[in-house]
């Protein structure tokens, strides 16, 4: 099907993105939104490393489904701190990237490996970000993989305070209200709770 929701096929979406959605993002804020749906997505908090040349992003949530990757269709979380849905910011965030590094996005998630790339549109010369995948074991969570730098992870914990900075208030260093939640270097790293 075609609408404008995207180019739906049997193993594959194609779409439109106009750069315009993107003028004001940086890598830096596209990672930071990926971290705060890992956030939203998980039970626990959700892992963030950089090895060789690569960030991974994993979470121990319910997985994306294929809907989650057309535009305008999201699926929302049950978390009550959430603070956004399966929406546009995957979207964006990973077009962003892939234009930023030059590089494939994969996304492993459950019962299925996708995997985004751009592509140029023959006569119209607009980017296309397309998803492929392919069926794979996972019961659990999601883990998106993609070319960067231990810098810009650290620039993104950063951006994602500035981003949940109305979600959240803080108390003294490092803690914030509500639920005691406690951020170093600007990620979720735990809960008062835990300490005790």
């Amino acid at each position: 099907t075609c609408d404008d929701v995207g180019l739906l096929l049997k193993d594959k979406i194609i779409l439109t993105v106009s750069p315009h959605l993107v003028e004001r993002m940086t890598k830096e804020k596209a990672i930071a939104e990926l971290i705060s749906n890992a956030i939203d997505a998980g039970t626990c908090l959700p892992t963030v490393k950089c090895e060789n040349g690569f960030i991974t992003i994993e979470d121990d949530g319910k997985g994306l489904k294929v809907s989650n990757l057309s535009l305008g269709n999201s699926g929302s979380y049950s978390s009550e701190i959430a603070s956004g849905t399966f929406g546009e910011g995957l979207k964006l965030s990973t077009y962003f990237i892939i234009k930023m590094t030059n590089y494939d996005l994969v996304i492993d998630t459950v019962g299925m490996t996708i995997k985004a790339e751009l592509k140029k549109h023959k006569e119209s010369k607009s980017d296309l970000l397309v998803f492929t995948w392919e069926e794979n074991e996972r019961d659990i969570g999601t883990k998106i993989i993609f070319k960067g730098t231990s810098q810009e992870v650290g620039k993104a914990k950063e951006w994602f305070l500035v981003y949940n900075k109305d979600k959240y208030s803080e108390v003294s260093e490092n803690i914030y209200l509500p639920g005691g939640n406690i951020f170093i270097n600007g990620v979720l790293s735990g809960t008062l709770s835990d300490l005790y």
